[in-house]
């Protein structure tokens, strides 16, 4: 095991009663339930020792018996951390149990002092061994649906909207933290191995569906019982299956050479293109040096050679589009990539870009996609924030020099907006709406522009988490990890590319945003300003990953439906 004792830090009708039962399943340990948070006692004693030795332990006159603070000196923290050490194991395991046992409990009570909560934990990680400290979280209406919580009402939602995003930030800086969500435990044996796996425990199925299937807390959870039959069958099911490929009927056709490819272990890449042939060269190369896995193309009838440029790659699966188009009808390609998730993306991590995205952050190329998600796994946070930031040339587009297909995108685009003019705007279901860039500041609306957030990287499993559009994942709030999306969307051929979105009248709102490009002249617009920052390296973007982690730390303004800010 990676740590010696585990604190569940939950909040009421989480489901932790089954993470408790889960971990209770590993050899040699031992989580207690519910102690009425007695340890809370002992850090409220710390913080007063603290305080009177602080105050009055180094003062001479305490030491006479004549003066109030007599004694005060005697007060002895070391000696209270080895105290409460032994008092917590003692409480909590039987006496003999031996020197190797993994020990702790899991508490409900943390709600009622969140203001402490940071400092509180810091305390326990003193007086725990070698403490893994697991967040347990839940979709918040199944929360307060519940009777133990309705008589609370009023104040319940925003209490647990503030213990989640504290939980999630605590484990944005400690590496001994990971959370868990209630939804996706109950959903796939993956999530309950990536656990395990950060525990350093050995995982067993067979030991994992019998807890599944076992009653926790003050009656059967019918849904989780049923879930668990659903993973018993699945996995079954799995054992048994052929290693052909399942073909998806009506929408997509899977080209017939690419029935027996599979993709490595690792990131995959998925594409929805249409005559991205002057792109798709570099695009192609910059994510195989991220080491990805490989690629999924959904080609939405190319004619311009892209296919030609795909099809020779030993790592890239393609699907051609049948008998729907990029609308609506389609939900903008989004009804694809979820119909192919099942078949390719299992228990896998998948990015979702377009072909003039990159997915890019310090050290990128060094750490690569499997180093970038490993905080994600460590951490148990299963997607990614990922907000465009438009690149735009010294001079206007049609003033560029032509871009060379295969060459980096950044020789020809290399300026950015500073992350301090792009506004936030948080919506009341937590999805957090980013504007900014040169497409904001030449709106001719005047309005904030083109939306900017995306959610792009993500793990996909037999959960709820999927793509919702093209913009956003079905459970809306921003993941606390931020990795940026450089857009490229102003390369030399961008007006040829308005003109043909006009035409084939694809995009949203009849293709409304290509429509304002094309009436506002924006080729001929030199988009540099003064203020423009150059994004020469990895490192450059930093400052614009630090402002959105921040306004995502804080969180939408509590009093208020929509807030908008500066990052």
């Amino acid at each position: 095991m990676n740590y010696k004792s585990i604190l569940i830090v939950t909040y009421g009708r989480s489901g932790s009663t089954l993470l408790q039962g889960l971990l209770n399943s590993i050899d040699d340990t031992i989580i207690r339930g519910e102690n009425y948070d007695f340890c809370y006692g002992l850090y409220k004693s710390w913080q007063a020792i603290n305080s009177t030795v602080d105050h009055y332990g180094n003062h001479t006159p305490a030491s006479s018996p004549n003066n109030p603070w007599y004694g005060a000196e005697n007060f002895d923290q070391h000696a209270f951390i080895a105290q409460a050490k032994s008092i917590v194991r003692t409480q909590l395991l039987p006496a003999d149990a031996s020197t190797d046992t993994v020990y702790g409990f899991k508490e409900i009570r943390y709600m009622n002092h969140l203001d402490d909560l940071e400092d509180y934990l810091q305390f326990l990680n003193r007086i725990f061994p070698q403490p893994a400290i697991i967040f347990n979280t839940r979709n918040i209406s199944d929360v307060i649906s519940s009777q133990w919580w309705q008589s609370k009402a009023d104040v319940s939602t925003p209490l647990i909207e503030q213990a989640t995003k504290l939980f999630a930030n605590y484990c944005l800086n400690h590496s001994n933290t990971f959370l868990v969500k209630y939804e996706e435990i109950i959903s796939d044996l993956d999530h309950i191995k990536q656990l395990f796996s950060f525990l350093g425990a050995p995982f067993s199925e067979h030991e994992t569906l019998k807890v599944l299937n076992t009653v926790h807390s003050y009656g059967a959870k019918q849904s989780t019982l049923a879930q668990s039959r659903h993973i018993s069958q699945e996995t079954l099911s799995r054992q048994q299956e052929s290693q052909t490929t399942p073909t998806i009927k009506g929408s997509l056709v899977l080209e017939t050479k690419m029935a027996d490819k599979r993709l490595k272990e690792g990131v995959i890449i998925i594409l929805v293109i249409r005559d991205e042939a002057l792109r798709l060269p570099w695009i192609l190369e910059y994510y195989t040096q991220l080491n990805c896995a490989g690629f999924i193309v959904i080609d939405d009838g190319s004619t311009d050679g892209s296919l030609e440029i795909v099809r020779p790659r030993n790592d890239t699966i393609i699907y051609h589009v049948n008998n729907l188009k990029y609308d609506q009808s389609s939900h903008f390609g989004t009804d694809w990539i979820n119909a192919i998730l099942p078949i390719h993306a299992k228990n896998r991590w998948v990015i979702k870009v377009d072909a003039d995205e990159l997915l890019c952050w310090p050290n990128s190329l060094n750490e690569g996609l499997s180093g970038l998600t490993k905080k994600a796994e460590q951490r148990g946070i299963t997607s990614f924030f990922t907000p465009m930031i438009d690149l735009y040339a010294e001079q206007s587009i049609s003033s560029s020099a032509r871009y060379q297909s295969g060459q980096p995108f950044q020789k020809s685009c290399h300026l950015a907006d500073p992350v301090d003019t792009y506004v936030a705007k948080w919506q009341t279901n937590g999805y957090l709406r980013i504007f900014g860039g040169p497409r904001m500041r030449h709106n001719p609306d005047e309005g904030l522009g083109p939306l900017m957030t995306k959610q792009a990287l993500f793990f996909y499993s037999d959960g709820p988490l999927k793509f919702a559009n093209p913009h956003a994942l079905t459970d809306p709030r921003p993941s606390p990890l931020v990795a940026p999306l450089l857009h490229f969307k102003f390369l030399s051929d961008f007006e040829e590319k308005c003109d043909k979105a006009i035409i084939e009248n694809k995009h949203w709102n009849n293709a409304s945003e290509y429509r304002q490009y094309k009436a506002n002249n924006i080729f001929e617009i030199e988009m540099k300003t003064e203020d423009s920052i150059a994004i020469n390296s990895d490192q450059d973007l930093q400052p614009y990953i630090n402002a959105f982690t921040d306004v995502i730390k804080r969180g939408p303004h509590p009093s208020l439906n929509q807030h908008s800010e500066k990052p």
